[in-house]
């Protein structure tokens, strides 16, 4: 058994639930999102890596169904979160106007559609080229079945490439904008004042190195499709003729070291996550406004928990 699969699974579900006062104090869509993909995926993981220890077996098709659809939607959903991140380091760097409430609700509604509608429709698009009902690596559990050929690269193994690469860019603009205001004696964050560089360096860290690992991973898996020779798309039925048939990756193939490299990913960005929060103000704080809220609800009388928390940072970047 590979225990440190079950460990570090199960332990960044643990930190992930420390740190969620600090997270979700804002009740933004960007940092609620980043929060249950990672803590989803993290559990689904450990459970697989329990499940199917040292064997091979059909052991819970419909636990494969659903956690197997969780974890491919993660694959996009993550990057989105990214993105996301990116845009608003970018904007927050830049020389502009403070943020009108118009400009919010376009972000709001941009930051749904990347880190939740747009992973739905990956799902949904999936099964255009989905061959098996699940596939089954050792120690891995099961995993979502991709057809390889040319309609799977463009649809599975292209957006979160081309995701990443968008949202490094911004990140790169977001630095050069910050060297450019320290060079001209300017305020980092022109367009918003209140951001501290602490929280500007985690916030860049987290986005750039998930994102340059996405790419670097998802540039192999390309590499490894096309090597492996694509295979002919003939129509969606023709490619679903086997769907109730479960596939079996060997632990010896090459898509077994793409799909480890995909596993770990979760949870030392999880791990990652839960330390950069350590050192921010707004965990403490977050941590503070909950336990004042616990204790005066204990002793009768409590208002409503959104009454204690105060906005550590505001509604522009929170996350």
């Amino acid at each position: 058994m590979r225990l440190e699969l079950p460990g570090f699974s199960f332990l960044s579900t643990a930190l992930l639930i420390l740190i969620l006062p600090g997270q979700v104090h804002s009740y933004s869509i960007l940092s609620v999102s980043i929060m249950a993909w990672l803590f989803l995926c993290n559990l689904i993981h450990g459970i697989n890596s329990v499940l199917w220890s040292g064997n091979q077996a059909v052991h819970a098709p419909a636990w494969c169904d659903i956690s197997s659809v969780v974890l491919l939607g993660a694959m996009v959903a993550l990057p989105s979160c990214f993105l996301c991140i990116s845009c608003r380091l970018a904007a927050i760097t830049s020389i502009g106007t403070v943020e009108q409430r118009r400009d919010k609700t376009y972000r709001k509604a941009f930051e749904a559609v990347m880190c939740l509608l747009l992973p739905a429709l990956y799902m949904i698009l999936h099964t255009i080229v989905q061959d098996r009902r699940f596939v089954i690596l050792e120690d891995y559990g099961c995993q979502a079945a991709v057809h390889n050929s040319l309609p799977a690269l463009i649809i599975v193994w292209l957006p979160p490439l081309c995701i990443s690469i968008v949202g490094t860019l911004y990140c790169l603009a977001a630095a050069i904008n910050v060297g450019k205001h320290r060079y001209n004696s300017n305020h980092y964050f022109p367009s918003a004042p209140e951001i501290t560089p602490s929280l500007f360096v985690r916030r860049i860290i987290f986005a750039i190195s998930g994102m340059l690992y996405v790419a670097a991973v998802h540039v192999y898996a390309l590499s490894l499709v096309t090597s492996s020779g694509l295979l002919p798309w003939i129509s969606i039925s023709q490619t679903r003729s086997q769907i109730a048939d479960v596939g079996i990756v060997p632990s010896s193939s090459q898509m077994s070291v793409l799909s480890e490299l995909i596993w770990w990913f979760i949870p030392v960005w999880s791990l990652l996550l839960c330390i950069l929060s350590v050192f921010g103000e707004e965990t403490r704080r977050g941590y503070h406004s909950t336990f004042t809220w616990l204790s005066q609800r204990f002793r009768g009388g409590a208002l409503p928990l959104h009454r204690h928390l105060p906005r550590l940072l505001p509604s522009r970047f929170t996350c």
